[in-house]
């Protein structure tokens, strides 16, 4: 059986289906804290829903705020940046959110607009906003800065592949570019370059009608 909840945005009209209400939600992107918690930022926290039980938890930075944040389901972490520049980025283990695992150094000078954790959970790669635009790696093992270079192409998005760790995908207004991290001897480097969407289309081949075809009689 499919159950769907619908969050009352903007006005009372809209009316939940299953009896959870939602807290300060007005369109913003969606998390899953495992198979029964969904989350999303709410002005100075992050807003947790229980789908069984309706019940809602907050987890709250009201000094500085929440810009964004990841949730690692295999390594049960939360990462989450503050909403103030140059601000550490935070790691909590649920489900005890205040245990704290780490304080990444954010190396830039502006905040981390959005990160994602690698498929096994041991790594961190973030992009900071437009005014100190730079791609961030961490390692969550020895929970220092493995890199940090300058970006010349303002990107929105990051994701990095969860079969390759040093390959990461980063989302801008004109398409998609993949960056592959290198490592020599310990130094670390990283090479991004924009996907060439009409030379991935050519490479379809054409569809094939079989009740257009004619057999050799």
């Amino acid at each position: 059986m499919v159950e769907f909840f619908r969050f009352p945005i903007f006005h009372d009209k809209y009316k939940k289906i299953t009896g959870m209400e939602a807290i300060g939600y007005f369109g913003q992107s969606v998390e899953f804290f495992g198979d029964e918690r969904i989350a999303y930022v709410s002005g100075s926290g992050i807003c947790i829903h229980h789908l069984q039980n309706g019940t809602v938890e907050m987890i709250w930075r009201s000094e500085t705020g929440i810009c964004t944040f990841k949730y690692h389901a295999t390594t049960n972490k939360l990462a989450l940046c503050h909403d103030v520049a140059g601000a550490c980025i935070e790691i909590t283990q649920l489900p005890d959110h205040s245990r704290l695992f780490a304080e990444l150094e954010n190396p830039t000078s502006d905040r981390i607009s959005d990160f994602s954790f690698s498929h096994e959970g041991d790594r961190l790669v973030g992009i900071s906003n437009c005014f100190d635009h730079k791609c961030v790696v961490w390692s969550l093992i020895s929970k220092e800065v493995l890199l940090t270079v300058g970006l010349e192409t303002l990107f929105e998005a990051c994701m990095v592949n969860p079969i390759a760790r040093n390959l990461i995908s980063f989302v801008s207004c004109d398409g998609v570019h993949i960056g592959a991290i290198r490592e020599v001897y310990g130094d670390f480097s990283i090479h991004v370059n924009k996907t060439n969407a009409e030379s991935l289309c050519n490479e379809i081949p054409e569809r094939v009608d079989s009740s257009k075809t004619e057999t050799d009689s």
